[in-house]
């Protein structure tokens, strides 16, 4: 049987995943993928940090 699925492109990531580090405590415990054609800027989101104990904003980093 022939499979299904099909593969996309010359191997490229489409997606790439990417961490976002606090900017209180510098540490990276969330990541998440994001279309660079779309959102070429650094993306940053409000998030809990576990290590801070508060909600403290996450950036992208490379």
């Amino acid at each position: 049987m022939a499979d299904k699925k099909k593969k996309s492109g010359k191997g490229k990531v489409k997606r790439p995943i990417i961490k976002l580090m606090c900017e209180e405590c510098k540490r990276a415990y969330y990541s998440t993928r994001k279309n660079p054609t779309n959102t070429p800027d650094r993306l940053a989101f409000k998030k809990f940090c576990p290590i801070c104990h508060k909600r403290t904003l996450h950036k992208e980093t490379k």
